[in-house]
């Protein structure tokens, strides 16, 4: 007689008919307690199901370090001068300054002042990209100074100072070694960071036609009664720093003088209730 086999075993659950034979096997045999429906584990769809799991962490994992590092980052910035010496035209801000010699504006440049200089042809090259333009992640300012004394006179050096710290500004082969992408190929940095003479009395970038109002200074001094602007371009100040100074040294005659653009930012999260009323007058970049 056949006896069934041990606690746990297929067996054990097999039925004996009247005369000692096993009966028929019921669900447990598969695997599954008695009495309920066959769940088969299906080998091959586990295998696909495994598969289709590692390559969406493969894809997502990117994103998710992104994120990790990004977590922190504002979604607005505001760059203002709390001096109180800018002037507003057309939502763009211009800090300005008196030197014995000069009259020095300064203007941080923002997504608006960037459409904006991607349509004046000599600070451009064609490029397949152009339609994918954008600016390097540096901090770009454009700087307007007017002689108003009775000699020649030229900026020395510009600094931009926090925490103890002082950058000069970067040349034009210096930003096309850190961002090498052919994205940026449609700036023509050396034209960017080159003076020109202007010839309007507009001061902010948005107002001035630079084909119109703009020609190639050629030299390094500026005339008496002769208005010039560049660009400069700076490594990306770190998020931490809320306050930075732009130190511009002009030579006046035998002497220099160095006037001071001490600028202050705010930064603004996804979790914070932005409005008109709390946000502060300056240069604005949304992430």
């Amino acid at each position: 007689m056949s006896r069934p086999g041990k606690p746990g075993s297929i067996a054990a659950f097999q039925r004996i008919d009247a005369k000692g034979h096993p009966g028929p096997a019921p669900d447990s045999v598969h695997g599954n307690l008695p009495g309920r429906r066959n769940k088969s584990i299906d080998f091959s769809r586990l295998r696909d199901i495994v598969s289709a799991m590692k390559c969406l962490l493969l894809i997502s994992l990117p994103l998710i370090l992104l994120a990790a590092c990004h977590g922190g980052e504002p979604i607005l910035r505001v760059t203002d001068d709390p001096s109180g010496k800018c002037v507003e035209r057309r939502g763009a801000f211009v800090s300005y300054r008196e030197a014995p010699c000069a009259l020095l504006f300064i203007q941080e440049l923002d997504w608006r002042s960037w459409r904006h200089l991607a349509g004046v042809d000599y600070y451009t090259r064609p490029s397949k990209y152009r339609r994918r333009f954008r600016p390097p992640g540096l901090a770009f300012f454009q700087l307007i100074v007017t002689n108003t004394s009775a000699a020649d006179i030229g900026v020395d050096q510009v600094r931009l100072v926090y925490d103890g710290e002082m950058q000069e500004p970067l040349q034009g082969h210096q930003i096309t070694a850190l961002f090498p992408s052919p994205v940026y190929d449609v700036l023509d940095f050396h034209e960017l960071l080159s003076y020109r003479s202007l010839l309007s009395p507009y001061r902010t970038v948005g107002e001035i036609d630079y084909e119109a109002h703009t020609r190639k200074l050629g030299r390094d001094s500026i005339a008496p009664g002769e208005t010039a602007l560049k660009m400069l371009a700076f490594r990306w100040i770190p998020g931490v720093q809320k306050r930075f100074t732009l130190r511009i040294t002009v030579h006046c005659g035998a002497g220099k003088k160095s006037i001071d653009f001490n600028l202050r930012r705010y930064e603004y999260g996804s979790h914070d209730r932005v409005t008109d009323n709390n946000v502060p007058k300056g240069t604005v970049y949304e992430d």
